[in-house]
């Protein structure tokens, strides 16, 4: 017999053909489980490092499931080969199961096993192609691009797991991990192994994933930019140019189902799975509001109908118009079927908010002071710095060498009241050239033993005319994010001047003071605590501070 940890995950094959399989656990409780096509494949690279798949066998057909109660489960399924059944074993486990929604505040999450979950960590949606050259000669590029695949995945995760990262993002609508044809329905199983493979690697090293399902915005007959797509629905022949039918008419809704059906189905209830998230920036679509605020409601029970102990989630885009909130940030927060709220914003001198291009600590702030709920989680899903209007990764981060951004937009959420870390954008282009995956260690260390959902959390701010002070007051640990006024990026990065020291910054403290030191700010000197205060070593640049109350 087959055995799998509570929690854990199980493949079994059924007939070719079947639809569903039915799971009986041992309470008597019976669950459905979706089935899938597989073709097995195996990596291979060239002498160039260029990943390819070669078939191993024939293509067949299976289901995942995972296991919430200990002992004897059993199953059925039918397919065109007759009626199966088997079953299989339930053995205990450590494993802390699935993200949710915690019950003792409902800003945070937490896991299964009752302990509290701060997601922290970057986008690492999309992997680029590497360019093929067109000749032997010099410099000649040609229209051929090839993958470097698992090989830089592993490079990234690796860089992760070192730094106690437990969460990131995908993009499955990319070319690397998109197995969908033009023609709906129709899918290329061996792309599906790619994310399989991707998904092992992060299983393994403890992080968490939110699938994002889709973010063209634009249909058309020819597609040339990123955020265009072909359509094509099989049995009438028909290739659709109309965003607004697509949300709109239920036909389309369906092929939509039908077409992402095979991702579901192999992460159906899959613990690793942090969240699903419909679609990237869905505000962005060339839709009517009405439409896709309509689309968001019907498809978020759809989707979670199909996985209903993964929490199921949607995007907007980039928060820097005033018309915004009310137009679609508010509408999404209050829906009761978004479980948490999602924000995107960036450090955008174009932006019509003029906050945008100013200090990142002021515009985080103001961000979650407008969207703030007592109901729900909030997080900054996505987040960095570009020029203007978003024409590409901003113009100063090769200055960034001790990660000014980044610092700001990872930590500085989590003190506004976010459940989780800002989750960064320009991965490959920011974090991975300057080297910052060490700068997410602190804020693990930050939060180690924290129940985080447990300290009912207030945000503040004590800010002086040389720092900024953010802190949040719990019941057992108080936190501070300190950052020098003086180290703003367009003083350090762009008029290239070295920031004052900020001298004697004292903090009231109330039990036992540790000190991280960010944007390789170093010091000898151990802070002074004395009369219910901590006074800070001279610093340039800022430092987290946690305090473990007597």
């Amino acid at each position: 017999m087959q055995s799998v940890p509570k929690y854990g995950r199980i493949q079994i094959t059924v007939p070719d053909g079947c639809k569903t399989v039915s799971v009986t656990r041992p309470d008597g409780v019976k669950e459905t489980a979706l089935p899938f096509r597989c073709q097995n494949t195996r990596f291979v690279y060239d002498k160039h490092g260029f990943e390819s798949q070669e078939i191993v066998g024939d293509a067949f057909t299976c289901f995942r499931y995972t296991p919430v109660i200990e002992g004897v489960h059993r199953f059925s399924a039918q397919g065109e080969g007759g009626v199966i059944g088997g079953i299989f074993e339930c053995t205990p486990s450590d494993l802390s199961g699935y993200v949710e929604i915690s019950g003792r505040d409902r800003r945070y999450f937490a896991t299964s096993d009752g302990h509290a979950f701060v997601p922290v960590g970057p986008n690492l949606c999309i992997l680029r192609p590497e360019h093929c050259p067109a000749s032997d000669a010099h410099f000649a590029i040609g229209n051929g691009t090839a993958w470097m695949g698992l090989t830089s995945f592993r490079r990234w995760i690796r860089r992760l797991a070192e730094n106690k990262v437990n969460y990131v993002r995908l993009w499955l609508s990319t070319p690397y991990f998109d197995a969908r044809t033009s023609l709906m329905g129709r899918h290329d199983l061996t792309v599906f192994n790619r994310l399989d493979a991707v998904m092992d690697l992060l299983r393994e090293n403890g992080i968490r994933v939110k699938m994002c399902l889709e973010h063209f915005r634009t249909l058309c007959d020819a597609p040339k930019g990123v955020f265009e797509k072909r359509v094509i629905d099989p049995d009438i022949g028909k290739a659709l140019t109309s965003m607004q039918e697509w949300l709109d008419n239920e036909r389309w809704n369906d092929r939509w189902i039908e077409d992402i059906l095979p991702y579901i189905a192999r992460y159906q209830n899959d613990p690793a799975v942090a969240a699903w998230e419909l679609w990237n920036e869905f505000n962005c679509v060339d839709a009517p509001r009405e439409s896709i605020l309509a689309f968001n409601e019907r498809m978020l029970n759809k989707v979670r109908a199909f996985s209903p102990r993964n929490l199921v989630v949607n995007s907007l885009g980039s928060y820097d118009r005033e018309e915004f909130l009310g137009d679609y940030m508010i509408p999404f927060r209050d829906s009761s079927a978004m479980p948490f709220m999602q924000i995107h914003r960036y450090l955008d001198q174009g932006a019509p908010l003029e906050i945008c291009g100013g200090d990142p600590v002021d515009f985080v702030a103001d961000a979650f002071e407008r969207i703030a709920c007592a109901e729900k989680p909030c997080v900054l899903n996505e987040t960095g710095a570009v020029n203007d209007r978003h024409i590409g990764p901003f113009r100063f981060y090769p200055c960034d060498d001790d990660g000014l951004i980044f610092t700001d937009l990872t930590y500085a959420p989590f003190f506004c009241g976010s459940a989780s870390s800002g989750h960064m954008w320009h991965w490959e282009y920011y974090i991975e050239p300057k080297n910052l995956w060490t700068m997410f260690k602190p804020f693990h260390d930050m939060l180690e033993d924290i129940e985080a959902d447990a300290e009912h959390f207030v945000p503040g701010r004590m800010d002086t005319d040389s720092a900024h002070v953010l802190t949040l007051t719990g019941e057992k640990h108080d936190l501070c994010y300190v950052r020098s006024r003086a180290a703003s990026w367009q003083a350090v990065l762009r008029d290239g001047i070295t920031p004052a020291p900020v001298h004697g910054l004292r903090l009231p403290v109330n039990g036992r003071v540790t000190v991280y030191w960010l944007m390789n700010e170093r010091h000898e000197t151990a802070p002074e605590i004395r009369d219910g205060s901590v006074t800070l070593p001279d610093f340039s640049r800022g430092c987290v501070v946690r305090v473990d109350k007597d």
